[in-house]
């Protein structure tokens, strides 16, 4: 008789070399994803865990930053304000500084008005009012005295008379000793 099937069975020993080599591999695809498994679901566990702690600190956390950004405003302000007092400190004790040479007209015009007051490099006008002449000339003497000021002259005196009052108003003028004025 023919054989009529052309398909041949496989032999046991291959049959049991594919069934090993099935298991094998199922074997380890299994303990491939047990293992993707576990270390996933460790890393999960860290992950939630981490994430209940950052809710717990969230509002420590939030102080916090509030706490950092107000103390850095503060640095910041504390730095700008030291350095404009430096630049102020600078300003008043500099050697030739215009506010020591008001300081002494001021002195100078203790009891009398300052009505105007021109202060530059090289000269000094001052116009003000006083009660007397004899004040004016006082005035004029004090500024001589000083050694911010040269050639103190007094221009002119003249009355005015105010309501119930007599005054006196004066002109002054003088030479700034450039050793002390810019």
């Amino acid at each position: 008789m023919k054989h009529i099937n052309f398909v041949d069975s496989v032999p046991k020993k291959k049959q049991t070399e594919a069934r090993f080599w099935a298991t094998l591999t199922l074997i380890l695809i299994i303990g491939f994803a047990l293992v993707l498994t576990l270390t996933h679901g460790f890393q999960l566990y860290e992950w939630i865990t981490l994430r209940a702690e950052l809710k717990e600190l969230k509002p420590n956390i939030d102080h916090l930053n509030a706490h950092t950004k107000k103390q850095s405003e503060l640095a910041q302000k504390k730095e700008e304000i030291g350095y404009k007092t430096n630049k102020m400190k600078q300003k008043i004790e500099q050697a030739k500084n215009p506010l020591d040479h008001m300081q002494t007209i001021i002195a100078a015009c203790a009891g009398s008005a300052i009505q105007s007051l021109n202060l530059d490099a090289h000269r000094m006008s001052l116009n003000g009012s006083c009660t007397k002449p004899e004040d004016a000339i006082l005035i004029v003497q004090k500024l001589n005295q000083s050694s911010h000021f040269k050639n103190v002259a007094l221009s002119s005196v003249q009355p005015q008379l105010t309501y119930q009052k007599k005054s006196y108003d004066f002109k002054i003028q003088a030479e700034v000793n450039r050793n002390t004025l810019i």
